[in-house]
């Protein structure tokens, strides 16, 4: 029994060690500091491309959840312990995890039917020209010219949806 409780124990703290990575990295992924965007978050979007769409991120956080969860469950000897901040967490990164994967796969679909209805590239450098004239800033692509933009397209993009498109483009 000394062995078998043992083993739990090990395979309790395994579980707890990805949960805290996971939800390290989500704190990292969210956080709105330069410094951390610029040092940890851009190097790992780039080696891991699945958290620059809004469904690899939230696949994630489905993941985080769902690990979080099973642990709420699983006490040791099997029974059931009682703690909930971490059933909390769970359903909240669970929650948040499905709504990020419905943004993406909304975000996705808009931005391939976007793609379709573009013609050929000199004509999309003469409507984003025209939408770039009509902006506030001179350089750079912001919010308002892109959705002027695709408004040309005639797809629209909600403020919401603005956020996951900026994540995947």
């Amino acid at each position: 029994i000394c062995m078998k409780l043992a083993h739990w124990q090990i395979l309790h703290v395994m579980i707890n060690l990805y949960v805290l990575a996971l939800a390290a990295l989500t704190c990292a992924l969210e956080t709105k500091s330069s410094v951390v965007r610029d040092h940890l978050c851009l190097p790992l979007e780039r080696q891991l491309a699945f958290l620059r769409i809004g469904a690899g991120r939230g696949l994630t956080y489905c993941a985080t959840g769902l690990l979080a969860l099973d642990t709420v469950h699983r006490g040791i000897g099997g029974s059931l312990r009682d703690d909930p901040a971490q059933m909390l967490g769970g359903v909240l990164m669970v929650t948040i995890g499905l709504f990020n994967l419905a943004l993406g796969v909304s975000v996705r679909r808009k931005l391939k039917s976007l793609k379709s209805k573009m013609p050929q590239w000199t004509e999309v450098h003469a409507r984003f020209a025209e939408a770039s004239a009509r902006a506030e800033q001179p350089i750079g692509l912001d919010a308002h010219v892109f959705t002027a933009f695709c408004e040309g397209y005639a797809v629209r993009f909600n403020r919401l949806e603005m956020q996951g498109v900026f994540l995947e483009i």
